[in-house]
């Protein structure tokens, strides 16, 4: 869902930038899981702004609950989502460079219209 959020601020977001971010977290997650905290940061702001919502989103689920009401995410448990959104993103992902299928995959999958570009407004009779 984060993803389908991050959509609208972020129109030029492809899914080869998605790709890269889950790839990050996955690091930042192994090396926690060593117990050394040190956050592995994709290149490119598109891609930091949506590793850092990503990466609070983890750290909420991984916080003890006060009112018991969901379990706790395990790191090791956090890595195998990871490992299984990278799987499901290059599956649903072309190999154009380009490529938002992925992108508007999870938009169309969260209830949000995909991004459609704007006409250039010339008219060509």
């Amino acid at each position: 869902m984060a993803i389908a959020e991050e959509r609208p601020n972020s129109p030029w977001l492809r899914d080869t930038d998605v790709i890269e971010v889950y790839k990050a977290l996955v690091a930042t997650m192994k090396t926690l899981s060593s117990g050394i905290y040190y956050e592995s940061l994709p290149e490119g702001a598109v891609r930091i702004s949506l590793f850092h919502r990503l990466k609070a989103l983890l750290d909420e689920y991984m916080q003890p609950d006060p009112a018991a009401a969901r379990r706790i995410l395990k790191v090791s448990e956090a890595i195998d989502v990871l490992d299984f959104l990278t799987v499901a993103a290059e599956a649903n992902s072309s190999v154009r460079p380009r490529s938002r299928r992925y992108v508007d995959w999870v938009s169309e999958m969260f209830g949000q219209s995909p991004h459609t570009q704007q006409s250039s407004g010339l008219i060509i009779p």
